[in-house]
Order: C-alpha cells, then structure tokens, then sequence
C-alpha cells in the first residue's frame, strides 16, 4: 500500500479566525467564517520564513504521491477528515519529499473508494496603495495562466498574483 499523508510527521498547529497572528512554534491554520481553512501562518519563531504560506488541502488518506505534483517547497498540506482540520504536514520532510518527487516503489496510488483530489487554496497577493487583495483561489493545480482575481476589495482589475 502507497504511503498516506497521515502517515507523515505532523506539525504542531492551532486554529485560529481573522485576525490572527503567529503563534511561537505552531502553525497557524486560519479558517473563515465557515470553519474551512483559507490560509496558514508561519510558526513566529521562524523569522526566515514568510508570515504566510500556501497550502493544499487533503484527507489523511490521500496518497502522498497525489499530493506532490501539486505542491511547491514552501507550501504546506492541511490535513482534513470530514470537514475538520486534523494535522498540518509541513517543514523538512514535506520539502524533501517534495524535493525528491516521489519513490519508485510508490507507483500504484489508486485506492478502493473514493479519493478527493487534493485542492491547492490560496490568498491573492496583488497589492495596491497599501491594501493587499487577500481572495482566496482554491483550485486541483496552479494554472499556467492565473485567472482573473474575484477582487473583494475593489482594488485595481487584476489577474489573481499567486
């Protein structure tokens, strides 16, 4: 059986509503006004890091090997079981494995049942006069071609700023 992403060490997290802040050695998983996780925060002990991360979303049961392709090094994985944030995946072992790729023993990540596609969510970044945009885009990839931006702020048209 592939390896699963439960499977993997888990960061220490909290979850947290807007406004939030960092939190000394845990991630921050910061959720919206429906409980689902619209971004994540760096640990604040970690001054090297950018306060705020991208993340893919996935259930414990999720092949890693469906995960990687859709991850970059500083991204972090939410891990959910119904709905609820259960572990965030993060760190050196999440960028080694995304470093490496995937093992060749792990080629079958087929599973009985049914596997949700893992789903990168991520904050726009576009900035303008001091505001910063903040739409969260929650798609299966990065699009080659970033889609025009849900703009809640009425700031300037632009194309989402991954």
């Amino acid at each position: 059986m592939p390896p699963r992403l439960r499977d993997r060490a888990v960061a220490p997290f909290v979850l947290a509503r807007e406004p939030a802040t960092r939190v000394p050695g845990r991630w921050t998983v910061v959720v919206d006004e429906h409980g689902e996780p619209a971004a994540v925060l760096t640990p604040s002990d970690d001054a090297d890091a950018p306060p705020e991360v991208g993340m893919v979303l996935a259930g414990g049961e999720t092949p890693i090997a469906a995960v990687l392709p859709a991850l970059e090094p500083d991204d972090v994985v939410v891990l959910t079981d119904a709905g609820t944030v259960v572990g965030v995946w993060a760190g050196e072992d999440l960028v080694d494995a995304v470093m490496l790729g995937t093992p060749r023993f792990t080629t079958d990540v087929r599973l009985p049942g049914e596997v949700r596609i893992p789903e990168v969510r991520r904050r726009c970044r576009y900035a303008d006069e001091g505001t910063t945009c903040q739409n969260v885009l929650s798609v299966p990839e990065k699009p080659e071609v970033m889609p025009e931006c849900g703009n809640p702020h009425q700031l300037t048209a632009h194309r989402f700023v991954w």
